[in-house]
């Protein structure tokens, strides 16, 4: 596909595996399968916003000029009447179910949200764990 092409979101969405992600920035369309791998946030930012506008995602990241400068390299084409009108958020539905990429999105970020409150009762129980240590440790030595 020529890097000149109008792409309509009906095109777009169809680009939203892992195998096959084309995101869009600023009304233009790239292909990021062949970045993955190498974003250095991790594929899973990428997959998030996989056939959808990434606009605000990636701005809000402060890319580098250098990770603006890759972007030309993965163009495929510009979105068709960019700037008419807000293109829809996320395309969840195909007869009236979500689409498996608004779904596999939600798992991800479910999962992300289980970790974090994990990680953050561990670091209260080790913290709580530390405290009560180092007051044994204390008696042992004698206390007061």
């Amino acid at each position: 596909m020529a890097a000149n092409s109008i792409l309509s979101w009906e095109e777009i969405k169809l680009h939203n595996t892992e195998s096959d992600v084309w995101i869009v920035v600023h009304g233009n369309v790239y292909n990021a399968t062949k970045f993955l791998e190498d974003h250095p946030g991790g594929k899973d930012l990428i997959l998030d916003v996989a056939a959808q506008d990434a606009t605000d995602v990636f701005e809000e990241a402060a890319h580098s000029s250098e990770a603006r400068d890759i972007l030309p390299g993965l163009l495929v084409g510009r979105l068709k009447g960019y700037g008419e009108a807000a293109p829809p958020a996320v395309y969840p539905v195909i007869g009236g179910a979500p689409t498996p990429a608004a779904t596999q999105a939600r798992e991800r970020r479910k999962r992300r949200s289980k970790k974090a409150a994990r990680c953050e009762e561990r670091s209260r129980h080790h913290g709580s764990f530390r405290r009560w240590r180092s007051s044994l440790s204390w008696l042992q030595d004698g206390g007061c």
